[in-house]
């Protein structure tokens, strides 16, 4: 991945998932290959699975938000993109520097 081999790495993670479907910390670099990609749909799919299972953690779950916003921002829905980013601040508001760069610009 870090290598530039984002599309294989994204093979590799969709083919633990079809294997595995209980693997689900593939979710979280899933949902960011394939933002890195531009299929941001499929992200936003893979992020709405993964705000799901991990409600319970409060990072995560406002990192993957966050990654939310971010493509909505990239589809041009800058309502959603809004309405991610302030998920992502309600559930993480301490630590949470994506969320608001992506409210107020960097």
């Amino acid at each position: 991945y870090h290598a530039g081999g984002i599309g294989a790495a994204v093979s590799s993670w969709q083919l633990a998932l079809a294997d595995d479907a209980r693997q689900v910390y593939a979710l979280p670099y899933l949902a960011r290959g394939y933002y890195d990609v531009g299929r941001y749909e499929a992200a936003l799919r893979t992020i709405d699975r993964l705000v799901q299972i991990v409600a319970d953690h409060n990072s995560m779950q406002g990192d993957a938000y966050s990654l939310g916003g971010d493509c909505y921002a990239k589809l041009g829905r800058d309502a959603d993109a809004r309405h991610y980013y302030n998920l992502s601040y309600a559930v993480d508001p301490l630590e949470n520097y994506w969320a608001l760069t992506g409210l107020v610009g960097e």
